[in-house]
């Protein structure tokens, strides 16, 4: 699909669909210095560990790029409260 002005809006809505039904997301970095600290492990843990608590409907475990603090990783950020791990 080629994103033009007229469909932005429709993408927008579409996504915010489907992020609107969590409580949180948490936001674990994929890029390279998270990764080589265990980025990709952390997130399958807490995709584990909601499962087996049966809250995957409430919170959407997202991988993301780098947040500009590769010496601190692996970085996990909570959206909507923007709290920084």
């Amino acid at each position: 699909m080629k994103l033009t002005k007229d469909n932005l809006a429709d993408v927008a809505k579409k996504h915010n669909d489907k992020i609107g039904g969590y409580k949180s997301l948490l936001m674990v970095c994929t890029s390279t210095g998270c990764v080589s600290g265990g980025g990709f492990e952390i997130k399958k843990e807490l995709q584990k560990i909601l499962a087996d608590k049966g809250l995957e409907k409430d919170y959407l475990i997202i991988g993301t790029g780098c947040n500009g603090f590769c010496a601190a990783g692996p970085i996990i950020v909570t959206q909507p409260d923007g709290i920084f791990y």
